[in-house]
């Protein structure tokens, strides 16, 4: 690793709160990976319905919302969450490797995040639609793709709503 700077992101306040709806355990555990790097509070759900029981009794500041999922998949969990209170102002990424971008607005989402995940990309979902801001340790030199594994400060998962 000579010659590789690693950094980490330093947390404000409080954390950007994220609601993953993913049912491959291995894009649910890469999103957590990445998130986790850009000092956000991760939850996992496994189905759309998982995610509307989180989304009821949480605050979320983002969700990312998969596309095909069993019992309730993306189209129908995104409709029932901009019901809900609060549903219209979260701001829903769908995540996919099948579909454009104007299938996800028509769909009730805010914006499309394509898979695979990548980390500039969700770099560019978590400025455009949070409140997340680029604070790298060390801007000028840091290797974001180095070592995956890094993980940021911890978080304080005791907050309301959370």
């Amino acid at each position: 690793m000579a010659g590789r700077v690693l950094c980490f992101y330093l947390m404000s306040e409080e954390p950007i709160r994220v609601l993953v709806v993913e049912d491959d355990e291995v894009s649910a555990q890469a999103i957590h990976l990445m998130l986790t790097r850009f000092a956000c509070a991760v939850e996992i759900a496994g189905d759309g319905a998982k995610a509307i029981e989180n989304f009821r009794y949480r605050i979320y500041d983002l969700v990312l919302m998969g596309w095909q999922m069993p019992l309730m998949d993306g189209f129908e969990a995104t409709a029932r969450i901009r019901a809900m209170p609060r549903g219209q102002a979260t701001p829903i990424i769908g995540t996919t490797a099948g579909r454009d971008r104007a299938e996800c607005i028509a769909a009730g989402m805010n914006d499309l995040m394509p898979k695979p995940f990548q980390i500039e990309k969700l770099r560019l979902i978590l400025s455009r639609w949070t409140s997340w801001t680029d604070q790298r340790t060390d801007q000028k030199n840091c290797d974001c793709q180095a070592d995956s594994t890094t993980s940021a400060t911890p978080r304080d998962s005791s907050r309301p709503g959370w």
